[in-house]
């Protein structure tokens, strides 16, 4: 759901194409700004990677999940996007493959995150903030035949074959609502007694 939603809004925005990234926590900021070319293993950091992939100068770049990743002995991913978010030093962001001084100062950048909490301050201050609230229950069957049409188009196949039942649509709607029911049951638990 979240990658058609980024889609759809770089689609609006006449955004050029985008490379999807999972952040991940054992990659770090390797992901990001790649080992030198010293190493066996070395190749480009994923700016350097998205301008030669896309052949655009202003790719879009997309990190889901960053409220996954924390600093550790691999690097800090959310540390390493300060500099590339804040326009004036992504003009000058050191590539460690190339061992040289590249311009990412027009990649465009979408975070993804579920819990807004777990993403720093400094990097949150750099972001403008969108919160898609969880689907209603008069939404979810628009949302699984949009989710079925994109799937068989994208695999040639006819959507007549997947057309989504009523029991699907049952089933998530029961999932959401028993979601709501934990949600509330932990922010009832969480608050001190009045007695």
């Amino acid at each position: 759901m979240r990658d058609r939603c980024n889609r759809r809004s770089r689609r609006h925005r006449g955004a050029p194409p985008s490379l999807p990234r999972r952040a991940k926590p054992a990659r770090s900021n390797l992901a990001l700004n790649k080992r030198g070319n010293g190493w066996s293993s070395a190749h480009a950091g994923i700016v350097t990677d998205a301008v030669a992939s896309s052949r655009v100068l202003n790719p879009c770049i997309i990190l889901d999940e960053i409220d996954k990743v924390h600093a550790g002995k691999n690097g800090d991913i959310q540390g390493e996007l300060l500099g590339l978010l804040e326009r004036d030093e992504a003009r000058r962001y050191f590539e460690r493959y190339p061992k040289a001084t590249v311009d990412a100062s027009h990649v465009n950048w979408i975070l993804t995150a579920n819990k807004l909490g777990s993403v720093s301050g400094p990097l949150r201050s750099r972001c403008t903030i969108y919160k898609i609230p969880e689907p209603t229950r008069e939404q979810i069957p628009a949302i699984i035949r949009s989710l079925v049409a994109d799937f068989a188009g994208a695999n040639g196949l006819r959507t007549e074959f997947f057309q989504p039942v009523e029991s699907h649509v049952a089933i998530v709607s029961c999932i959401q609502r028993s979601r709501t029911r934990q949600d509330k049951s932990r922010s009832g638990a969480s608050r001190p007694s009045t007695d």
